[in-house]
């Protein structure tokens, strides 16, 4: 027979597995829009916003979700794809442990 607290560890299960999925595809979409403004097109007199595009760049490239080279080499949309394609490789790499209440 099964234990009496298998519903709600099932329910905590699933509840967990959906977290970790949103969280994944918030993470996708956050690498998206990082790589959307690291290849924006910014006019030379707005020095600030060409700040803040090499700041998000480097960003990019020291996340390890682009090199230096793919930025200046690849177009946007395989940039997009492969940025994404490597954030999904590191998040499925973390192992997950179960949740613990407080002790």
């Amino acid at each position: 027979m099964a234990p009496a607290n298998a519903g709600p560890s099932k329910k905590r299960a699933r509840q967990r597995a959906k977290r970790e999925r949103t969280a994944l595809r918030l993470l996708r979409k956050s690498v998206e829009q990082q790589v959307r403004l690291a290849y924006a097109k910014v006019p030379q007199e707005a020095s600030a916003l060409s700040q803040a595009r090499l700041d998000i760049r480097a960003s990019v490239v020291s996340r390890g979700y682009l090199t230096v080279e793919e930025l200046e080499s690849l177009p946007k949309r395989a940039a997009l794809a492969t940025a994404v394609r490597r954030v999904t490789e590191q998040t499925s790499s973390i192992p997950t442990k179960p949740s613990t209440t407080a002790e």
